[in-house]
């Protein structure tokens, strides 16, 4: 039996029912040791109990990998998602401030035209009636 608690206790950090699996074994350890034919076939049960825990364990370990597989993917997916989003606002970006700087190039234009005809217009003989009524 002791050969058995030396492959357990190096595994044993890693699954959470060692704890009752060791109870049980350190319990019933000394259960029929002095009957050979018994002892062996309560290490062939001990045995069977770790391959079944085992077994669990991997189908837990394998549960758990396609769940953070399919998180990985979504998580991808979303990713990508946001990235397009983010290219699509980039691009929305640039077209305003392509807008936004061809409309002071306009207006900069039409200021200078309209100094120019209020200039003419001054030559002329124009006064602005706003300017001297305030």
């Amino acid at each position: 039996m002791h050969n058995f608690l030396t492959l357990l206790l190096p595994l044993s950090r890693y699954y959470v029912n060692w704890t009752n699996t060791l109870t049980f074994v350190l319990k019933y350890a000394d259960c029929g040791k002095n009957n050979p034919e018994l002892a062996k076939e309560m290490e062939k049960q001990f045995v069977d109990l770790l391959n079944e825990e085992l077994k669990l364990q991997q189908v837990v370990a394998e549960e758990h990998s396609h769940h953070m597989n399919a998180t990985l993917v979504e998580a991808k997916r979303q990713a990508t998602q946001y990235q397009r989003e983010a290219e699509k606002c980039n691009a929305a970006t640039e077209t305003c401030e392509e807008a936004r700087e061809q409309s002071e190039a306009a207006i900069s234009k039409e200021k200078k035209l309209t100094a120019m005809w209020e200039q003419r217009a001054r030559q002329l003989g124009w006064s602005d009636s706003r300017a001297t009524g305030m």
